[in-house]
Protein backbone atom coordinates (compact mmCIF):
# COMPACT_ATOMS: atom_id res chain seq x y z
CA UNK A 1 0.00 0.00 0.00
CA UNK A 2 3.07 2.61 0.62
CA UNK A 3 4.71 1.38 -2.29
CA UNK A 4 1.63 2.45 -4.49
CA UNK A 5 1.17 5.67 -2.68
CA UNK A 6 4.48 6.83 -3.00
CA UNK A 7 4.25 5.37 -7.14
CA UNK A 8 1.82 7.84 -7.80
CA UNK A 9 3.51 10.90 -5.95
CA UNK A 10 6.51 11.51 -8.15
CA UNK A 11 4.14 11.65 -11.04
CA UNK A 12 1.67 14.03 -9.48
CA UNK A 13 4.49 16.22 -8.33
CA UNK A 14 6.03 16.35 -11.72
CA UNK A 15 3.14 17.36 -13.27
CA UNK A 16 2.80 20.17 -10.75
CA UNK A 17 6.61 21.30 -11.48
CA UNK A 18 5.83 21.04 -14.87
CA UNK A 19 3.05 23.56 -14.73
CA UNK A 20 4.76 25.70 -12.44
CA UNK A 21 7.56 25.93 -14.61
CA UNK A 22 5.29 26.86 -18.05
CA UNK A 23 3.74 29.76 -15.62
CA UNK A 24 6.89 31.26 -14.93
CA UNK A 25 8.34 30.87 -18.37
CA UNK A 26 5.45 32.48 -20.00
CA UNK A 27 5.12 35.32 -17.12
CA UNK A 28 8.50 35.95 -17.94
CA UNK A 29 8.34 36.31 -21.79
CA UNK A 30 4.87 38.31 -20.91
CA UNK A 31 6.92 40.47 -18.24
CA UNK A 32 9.87 40.99 -20.61
CA UNK A 33 8.27 41.71 -23.70
CA UNK A 34 5.89 44.39 -21.77
CA UNK A 35 9.30 45.80 -19.93
CA UNK A 36 10.83 46.61 -23.78
CA UNK A 37 7.49 47.84 -24.72
CA UNK A 38 7.33 50.87 -22.20
CA UNK A 39 11.43 51.64 -21.62
CA UNK A 40 12.52 53.80 -23.54
CA UNK A 41 14.15 52.27 -26.42
CA UNK A 42 17.79 53.40 -27.06
CA UNK A 43 17.05 55.36 -30.55
CA UNK A 44 14.75 57.49 -28.44
CA UNK A 45 16.54 58.34 -25.72
CA UNK A 46 19.52 59.49 -27.67
CA UNK A 47 17.37 62.16 -30.00
CA UNK A 48 16.23 63.71 -26.75
CA UNK A 49 19.80 63.54 -25.09
CA UNK A 50 20.77 64.95 -28.93
CA UNK A 51 17.69 67.59 -28.76
CA UNK A 52 18.12 68.97 -25.26
CA UNK A 53 22.14 68.94 -24.71
CA UNK A 54 24.42 71.49 -23.68
CA UNK A 55 27.48 70.83 -25.37
CA UNK A 56 28.26 67.49 -27.26
CA UNK A 57 28.18 64.10 -24.93
CA UNK A 58 26.09 66.10 -22.98
CA UNK A 59 23.84 63.42 -20.80
CA UNK A 60 23.21 64.50 -17.32
CA UNK A 61 22.05 68.43 -17.53
CA UNK A 62 19.28 69.39 -16.33
CA UNK A 63 17.29 70.08 -19.34
CA UNK A 64 18.49 66.09 -20.52
CA UNK A 65 17.18 64.83 -17.22
CA UNK A 66 14.12 66.35 -17.35
CA UNK A 67 13.19 65.83 -21.04
CA UNK A 68 14.09 62.01 -20.59
CA UNK A 69 11.85 61.92 -17.46
CA UNK A 70 9.20 63.89 -19.28
CA UNK A 71 9.13 61.51 -22.10
CA UNK A 72 9.28 58.21 -19.65
CA UNK A 73 6.11 60.37 -17.68
CA UNK A 74 3.88 60.40 -21.23
CA UNK A 75 4.60 56.87 -21.76
CA UNK A 76 3.53 55.59 -18.36
CA UNK A 77 0.12 58.01 -18.28
CA UNK A 78 -0.43 56.46 -21.31
CA UNK A 79 -0.23 52.97 -19.91
CA UNK A 80 -2.06 54.57 -16.59
CA UNK A 81 -4.89 55.21 -18.52
CA UNK A 82 -5.45 51.72 -20.26
CA UNK A 83 -4.85 50.03 -16.53
CA UNK A 84 -6.34 52.03 -13.83
CA UNK A 85 -5.61 49.38 -11.10
CA UNK A 86 -1.37 49.04 -11.84
CA UNK A 87 -0.92 51.00 -8.89
CA UNK A 88 2.62 49.63 -8.80
CA UNK A 89 3.28 51.80 -12.20
CA UNK A 90 1.30 54.26 -10.55
CA UNK A 91 3.64 54.33 -7.34
CA UNK A 92 6.79 54.90 -10.18
CA UNK A 93 4.66 57.56 -11.91
CA UNK A 94 4.15 59.56 -8.80
CA UNK A 95 8.01 58.56 -8.36
CA UNK A 96 9.07 60.32 -11.48
CA UNK A 97 6.98 63.24 -11.22
CA UNK A 98 8.36 64.36 -8.10
CA UNK A 99 11.75 63.78 -9.49
CA UNK A 100 10.77 66.05 -12.40
CA UNK A 101 9.53 68.82 -10.25
CA UNK A 102 12.68 69.10 -8.31
CA UNK A 103 15.01 68.99 -11.10
CA UNK A 104 12.85 71.96 -12.68
CA UNK A 105 12.68 73.69 -9.02
CA UNK A 106 16.67 73.78 -8.79
CA UNK A 107 17.17 75.09 -12.64
CA UNK A 108 14.30 77.99 -11.66
CA UNK A 109 17.00 78.63 -8.35
CA UNK A 110 19.76 78.73 -10.48
CA UNK A 111 18.63 79.81 -14.01
CA UNK A 112 15.69 81.09 -14.87
CA UNK A 113 16.07 81.85 -18.65
CA UNK A 114 17.56 78.01 -18.94
CA UNK A 115 14.07 77.24 -16.91
CA UNK A 116 11.75 79.03 -18.94
CA UNK A 117 13.10 78.00 -22.57
CA UNK A 118 12.82 74.01 -20.92
CA UNK A 119 9.51 74.74 -20.04
CA UNK A 120 8.45 76.15 -23.72
CA UNK A 121 10.38 73.55 -25.65
CA UNK A 122 8.68 70.65 -23.40
CA UNK A 123 5.42 72.22 -23.18
CA UNK A 124 4.91 71.89 -20.25
CA UNK A 125 3.10 74.96 -18.21
CA UNK A 126 0.02 76.31 -19.76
Amino acid sequence: MEGSATGKRPQLIYSRLELCYNLLFYSIIKYHHKTEEYNLEKEKKTEIVNKFELHKGDTGSTEVQVALLTERINQLTSHMAANRHDYHTQRGLLKLVGQRRRLLAYLRREDVDRYRNLIARLGLRK
